[in-house]
């Protein structure tokens, strides 16, 4: 009416149908795992491998698997990028 394309009834109920049964009906898993955000949280304040170690109890090569994987999962190379990616992404929450 106003210069747009009309769209009959049928055709969008069609579409919403088809919509409605294609979308995902549960939430995305997080991207990172609650221990992954656990250590990019402790590196964001500045903790170092070590100290991430000793104040979760666990080895440093767990840490560093853990790391690895944020950085893979994030598509960074380093600390300081997980974090600025994660800030952006909205990962860390108040």
């Amino acid at each position: 009416m106003a210069g747009g394309a009309s769209l009959d009834a049928g055709v969008a109920r069609f579409i919403l149908k088809t919509l409605q049964t294609h979308l995902p009906r549960k939430t995305p898993e997080p991207l990172l795992s609650k221990r992954e955000m656990e250590i990019l949280t402790l590196l964001a304040e500045g903790l170092v491998q070590k100290e991430i170690a000793h104040k979760l109890d666990i080895s440093g090569t767990t840490v560093v698997t853990h790391i690895n994987h944020i950085y893979y999962k994030l598509n960074v190379t380093n600390a300081p990028a997980a974090i600025n990616k994660a800030h952006l992404s909205g990962l860390f929450t108040p």
